[in-house]
């Protein structure tokens, strides 16, 4: 079954060289950063070595978990009497890939910056240089997000399916203006602190030297800054839903669906 949308299996092989293709470019990234900010003391060469083994457990890991779902693009999946949870499988995708991509970034940084100065990371800049290279991993993970939600889209075009339940269809749309703002602030907010702290320090300031007081005003304003954001997405999310639900209200009862051949 082929359109111009592309076959559920030219979806399944592209989602699959995304991930292969984004879990490289996030190690890569991530060395890039580290590389630009290490300590003068450690050569390129040293720093490779040193960052070698968690690199590739991280790209493996990366490729494995995420690259599994490749088997949801699949129209045969369509065509049984398990077309809903076909249709959940499919559309929880997007979701899964962002949750795991934020997740084994956050677990590599971790084991890198834990022996911080044997891979070269200034303890002066450690917090800051933690922060901003988390920020690009779910930058790159946001991006996997909407590139995979794209190809779970054109699978369902490209398998003229006549019928998409409304609680799916609700839920799925619904999803996605929850998960792109409160992504973007997020990156917004590491990015900045990063970028300031950064910024002290190369002004000649000391991070150790920024009073308790001081950190928790920052942190306060930071959260309420983002819980509004989430009230804002939240309603946002529950309007467009309301949308997708009464646009929904005359499709055809789910014992009609069929799949166009």
């Amino acid at each position: 079954m082929k359109t111009e949308h592309g076959s559920p299996k030219q979806m399944k092989g592209a989602f699959f060289a995304v991930i292969i293709i984004s879990g490289l470019l996030t190690a890569a990234v991530n060395f890039l950063i580290l590389f630009i900010f290490r300590s003068g003391s450690v050569s390129l060469g040293e720093m490779a070595l040193r960052i070698e083994i968690p690199g590739l457990c991280y790209i493996l890991l990366y490729v494995f978990l995420l690259g599994r779902n490749a088997g949801a693009f699949k129209s045969s999946l369509f065509n049984g009497s398990e077309y809903t949870g076909a249709l959940k499988k499919l559309g929880s995708v997007p979701i899964k890939v962002i949750i795991f991509g934020i997740f084994l970034e956050l677990v590599f940084l971790a084991l890198v910056f834990f022996h911080g100065e044997k891979t070269g990371i200034q303890a002066n800049i450690k917090t800051p240089l933690f922060v901003g290279t988390f920020a690009a991993g779910i930058l790159i993970s946001t991006f996997v997000y909407v590139l995979s939600d794209s190809m779970v889209s054109k699978t369902l075009i490209s398998c003229n399916l006549t019928m998409y339940p409304r609680g799916l269809r609700e839920q799925r749309q619904g999803l996605k203006f929850l998960i792109i703002p409160l992504a973007v602030a997020l990156i917004c907010i590491l990015f900045v602190f990063s970028v300031v702290l950064l910024a002290i320090v190369n002004a000649g300031g000391v991070i150790g030297d920024v009073s308790g007081r001081a950190w928790i005003t920052v942190l306060i304003i930071m959260t309420v800054f983002f819980i509004v954001i989430v009230l804002l997405a939240s309603v946002l999310k529950k309007n467009l839903s309301v949308l997708f639900n009464l646009l929904g209200f005359n499709s055809p009862p789910l014992g009609a669906v069929r799949t166009g051949g």
